[in-house]
């Protein structure tokens, strides 16, 4: 797993430079800096890992290493391997040289298989790339498996999978997802499609790809049992979809999805043809086999009304327009929906991911630096800020105080809530909205109101509230309404674009007044989702109210942040703010702007929206 990082080494990087400077290795770092954080000042690879020490403690394409440790992630391969220089074997001829100095190492030959120096499992298959690069050279060959590479043999099924790991039920990236395969008899070669060479690729197999013989399928390692077309169906999991992979067709010629909600048939079309499916029948695009007959459709959403634990059958039509059997049928599939269902139909589902979080153009402030790795589980987000409307339906159902313009909560803590304001007043037995301000975002809201709005959402629908009321520390486990992270703030901005990383939520690098509420060109709120979303099917990520996250602000926090679901600093005196206002200019709009208030603050353009854990 990842080293720590020493504290020192952020500290020193804040020191401008001195007059009397001195680098006797030369390897970009003052000799102080070097004594003060433990690196040798006549070694510029203190760690023999490939890559100096100014290279490590500096940053390398915004990744920080440590320059004490010579296999930050713990994967066997060395940071340098990783981040691409080959080794060269301490006093190889090759080398010219001996010893284990930086100038051992040469750059590798193969950069495919350059690897993420913080990530044990870069392809995220269920195998350290130390396994997969079974030399650890850095190169790609023979019997080893490309550590970049999911599924090697593109059979369906993960190299860990195959060679004897299975995942559990869960979400995440990293190892510890994984667990050892009960049922070794079915560990399959994760370099050969069809391990048992019998005509069907061990992904059709094995259905679920689980690594065991399950009810209905085949033996992996058993050629007898491929004796006939198949096509395979995808599970639906969180992503509320689905994707068909067709194996055994006649090469070149034309596939249907045929598919029904009602359950099996038969049904006999008007031309003869018989069907396993109960009528009406669905049909997907048409599919074009490949010239061995294989081939890929979708993903696909869910078709609407169906809700999880309900049943979808499919079947595949093939047109051999070529071979002596005109029309062939495949065999009737059901297929159980997992999808989750969102807690409220106003919100939408952020898949499991990883992005490298911050500010990629270089042009933002020193606390959007340095650019690091995310890794998150899935979460639904809000599709809109929260409005006037729901936050008053809050108010109504409270034990609150109102005093002035000021409403405070009653019990706990104590804290305000929120000012009344853009609309929102209180008529002495009620709070009401303003004519034509219902659907514009809530303002004047406390981080403290934003939090307790969320406790309010959760016993609604009956889930376990994420904040303690009195100190107000969020229960992650919980699986209720709370603020977004920042790290889940800015992957649910960028809607999933990360090739390039764009400066705004729509994926675009400019910016008008046909985008976004921003720079006083209108002058206040608009109702929210006045503006297209992202690709994630987000509003208003850029402009129109800031919006509190559940993190504490600490300028410094991405030289250390966590790599799988940070949630900030432990503690703090600011809360972060994200996505700029009707009030401020493009600058504060950027997907990677952070910034922040006391959480007592409530100005006319503080907003929230808020997230949900996903419940199977």
């Amino acid at each position: 797993m990842n080293s720590a990082i020493p504290s020192l080494i952020v500290a020193f990087l804040a020191i401008p430079s001195l007059i009397h400077a001195q680098d006797t290795d030369g390897d970009g770092l003052d000799d102080s800096i070097e004594t003060s954080i433990g690196t040798d000042p006549f070694d510029q690879d203190t760690d023999d890992d490939g890559l100096s020490d100014g290279e490590e403690v500096n940053g390398i394409n915004g990744i920080i290493l440590n320059p004490l440790n010579p296999d930050s992630d713990g994967d066997s391969l060395q940071d340098g391997t990783e981040m691409g220089r080959d080794v060269g074997w301490p006093g190889a001829p090759q080398n010219g040289i001996s010893g284990t100095d930086i100038n051992t190492f040469i750059p590798d030959a193969d950069t495919i298989t350059t690897t993420d120096p913080l990530d044990d499992d870069s392809d995220d298959d269920g195998l350290l790339d130390g396994d997969e690069d079974a030399n650890q050279d850095g190169n790609y060959s023979g019997i080893e498996l490309d550590p970049n590479l999911f599924d090697s043999d593109d059979d369906g099924i993960s190299d860990g999978i195959e060679r004897g790991i299975t995942s559990p039920v869960g979400t995440g990236t990293n190892l510890n997802v994984f667990v050892p395969d009960l049922d070794p008899t079915t560990t399959t070669n994760p370099r050969k499609r069809d391990t048992d060479r019998g005509g069907l690729a061990d992904g059709i197999e094995d259905w679920n790809r689980n690594g065991m013989v399950d009810a209905g399928e085949v033996d992996p390692n058993n050629a007898l049992d491929d004796s006939k077309l198949a096509f395979r169906v995808d599970p639906m999991y969180e992503g509320l979809s689905a994707t068909f992979r067709v194996f055994m067709g006649a090469p070149n010629s034309l596939f249907f999805v045929c598919f029904s909600r009602l359950g099996p048939g038969p049904f006999t079309t008007g031309g003869g043809l018989t069907l396993d499916l109960t009528y009406p029948i669905g049909q997907l695009p048409t599919l074009y086999l490949d010239n061995r007959g294989e081939g890929k459709l979708g993903p696909y959403l869910v078709p609407p009304g169906m809700t999880a634990n309900t049943n979808i059958w499919f079947q595949g039509v093939q047109f051999d327009l070529l071979g002596a059997t005109t029309i062939e049928v495949s065999d009737m599939v059901p297929v159980t929906v997992k999808a989750v269902i969102p807690p409220s139909t106003d919100m939408v589902q952020i898949p499991t991911g990883h992005y490298d979080m911050g500010d990629h153009s270089g042009t933002g402030e020193a606390s959007a630096r340095p650019v690091h790795r995310v890794n998150l589980d899935s979460f639904f987000i809000d599709k809109f800020e929260v409005t006037n409307a729901k936050y008053v339906d809050y108010l109504n159902s409270a034990n609150v105080d109102v005093i002035s313009s000021s409403v405070y909560q009653v019990g706990g803590a104590a804290r305000e809530i929120c000012l009344l304001t853009n609309g929102i007043s209180y008529n002495g037995n009620a709070f009401v909205v303003a004519l034509g301000k219902d659907n514009h975002p809530v303002v004047g809201v406390t981080w403290f109101g934003a939090a307790l709005y969320c406790n309010y959402l959760s016993q609604f629908i009956g889930r376990a509230p994420c904040y303690d009321e009195t100190t107000f520390e969020c229960d992650f486990s919980s699986k209720g309404y709370r603020l977004p992270t920042e790290a889940e703030w800015e992957f649910a901005c960028r809607g999933g674009a990360t090739n390039p990383y764009y400066l705004y939520s729509w994926g675009g690098n400019s910016i008008s007044g046909g985008d976004a509420n921003f720079d006083w060109i209108i002058g206040t709120t608009t109702s929210v989702g006045s503006y297209s979303p992202n690709d994630f099917g987000v509003h208003d990520m850029s402009g129109n109210v800031w919006e509190w996250c559940n993190d504490w602000y600490d300028s410094s926090y991405y030289a250390n942040s966590e790599l799988t679901n940070p949630t900030g600093p432990t503690s703090g005196s600011r809360n972060v703010l994200r996505g700029g206002s009707f009030t401020d200019d493009k600058f504060y709009l950027r997907n990677s702007l952070r910034r922040y208030y006391r959480p007592a603050s409530r100005g006319h353009y503080l907003g929230f929206r808020v997230v949900a854990g996903i419940v199977w």
